[in-house]
């Protein structure tokens, strides 16, 4: 889900979230760190420019595609290692990594609970996994219509595979077998509507989303995006939504 490509362009409220996951991850200088899901690699870019003393991050992903893509936009950077493979058969021995991060991703993995497993199974002990996800329906855009504004949320939550799988998290890490689960909350806020917001990526992603999968009526869809237009014309829009981070050890 979006916005995983945030580095070029710059996104700086996506930045500031990521920013705070690797806060929560906290890895120590010569840390071996797997990113299970790592989409375009900017995550793991950040990463290594925030915390330039970590021994090794490497990135896993099942889509050849998008390890290419990641490849060609890192090859400027001090470049991860990207690894294809499945997050519910990670190909790495047990303690293999001091970290392991996972972000917005187990909606797409059935079932979620075998990866979960799998990150504890390479963690080393005393390691750090950090498991984090948006929560799609509790998006709020304010200065519109509220019933029409449930309606667009809820249903492009529901047209997913699981966008409350956030509320998950912590059951899923405890299953899993992590004995210490520290459960966070960060909300990404925007104040306007304008390229470079994550609102105006999400907004986007919708119509996209909708094009793909008529839930519902284009006409109602495009209202409220006239909404959301106006209330920000006038100055009182305002879009935020909360990411569950779990912290396991």
């Amino acid at each position: 889900m979006p916005h995983d490509q945030f580095l070029d362009p710059p996104l700086p409220d996506v930045i500031a979230q990521w920013t705070r996951y690797v806060e929560a991850l906290d890895p120590r200088p010569g840390d071996r760190v797997l990113d299970v899901g790592c989409g375009s690699g900017d995550p793991d870019v950040l990463l290594l420019r925030l915390r330039p003393e970590v021994g090794a991050v490497v990135g896993l992903d099942p889509s050849g595609a998008r390890l290419a893509n990641a490849r060609r936009h890192t090859a400027s950077e001090r470049s991860p290692v990207f690894v294809r493979g499945d997050g519910r058969r990670l190909p790495f021995p047990e303690g293999a990594f001091d970290r392991v991060i996972s972000a917005d991703t187990l909606e797409w993995v059935r079932p979620p609970l075998e990866a979960v497993q799998e990150m504890r199974r390479v963690l080393r002990p005393g390691g750090r996994a950090v498991l984090t996800h948006t929560d799609f329906d509790s998006q709020l855009f304010g200065g519109v219509d509220a019933r029409l504004s449930r309606e667009i949320v809820h249903a492009f939550n529901d047209a997913g595979p699981n966008g409350t799988i956030a509320r998950e998290l912590p059951s899923l890490a405890r299953e899993a077998g992590f004995g210490s689960v520290e459960v966070q909350v960060y909300t990404l806020v925007n104040g306007e509507l304008a390229p470079g917001r994550y609102v105006w990526e999400i907004v986007e992603t919708m119509r996209q989303w909708f094009a793909s999968k008529p839930v519902v009526a284009p006409e109602r869809f495009e209202r409220w995006v006239a909404e959301i237009e106006a209330a920000a014309a006038a100055r009182r829009f305002f879009y935020a939504v909360n990411r569950v981070i779990c912290v396991c050890g």
